[in-house]
């Protein structure tokens, strides 16, 4: 079982009073067996509204905003909405499509329609959702984000630094939810715990 260590924490100094900000990790990735990854579970609570829908290329979310998709060589874009993340239609996931990647816009209509960009589709775990980074580029490395869905807001909780090249292909939880299982793009399995 391979497993690597790193751990930075950033400490911001406010009045001369430390404050942890964030902690990123990069370690805590196990190599598992394809057999494990199988017994894992497909994340299966996400939802859909009837509600929004795309037509004439723009998207419309109700009591929010529109989303166009642009053709022009420029700024070429293309919006499609995937889901939602909660049963109640409130926080909707929109993708963002343009010559540079994919990103994913989560719209939180119970916080104004307030608006969270992340680099990677969302998968939820009982109030919490996981992204992996799609695009790994020079100025963007490759990551996991943990946020927390909170009573009226959304936060990140937690960033794991990923190792360069590590793309995931496939991600499954665990059946006691403290694990996420990945099938990397070279057909390896790997753990991350939550």
């Amino acid at each position: 079982m391979k497993t690597k260590y790193f751990l930075l924490v950033l400490i911001t100094f406010n009045n001369a009073n430390p404050i942890i900000t964030n902690i990123y990790t990069q370690g805590n990735l196990q190599s598992i067996t394809a057999h494990e990854y199988m017994e894992g579970k497909v994340f299966t609570n996400e939802y859909k509204s009837a509600s929004i829908r795309k037509s004439a290329n723009r998207i419309y979310i109700p009591k929010c905003k529109s989303y166009y998709d642009n053709s022009s060589n420029d700024n070429f874009t293309v919006y499609s909405y995937l889901k939602n993340l909660d049963k109640n239609n409130l926080i909707h996931v929109i993708k963002k499509q343009s010559y540079n990647g994919n990103n994913y816009i989560i719209i939180d209509k119970r916080n104004s329609c307030k608006e969270y960009l992340v680099y990677g589709e969302p998968f939820t775990i009982n109030n919490e959702f996981i992204t992996f980074n799609e695009s790994e580029s020079t100025d963007l490395k490759n990551f996991l984000k943990i946020y927390k869905i909170n009573t009226n807001s959304i936060r990140l909780i937690k960033t794991i630094n990923l190792p360069q090249g590590f793309y995931q292909v496939q991600v499954k939880h665990s059946l006691d939810f403290k694990k996420i299982l990945v099938k990397d793009s070279k057909s390896k399995y790997w753990s991350l715990p939550l």
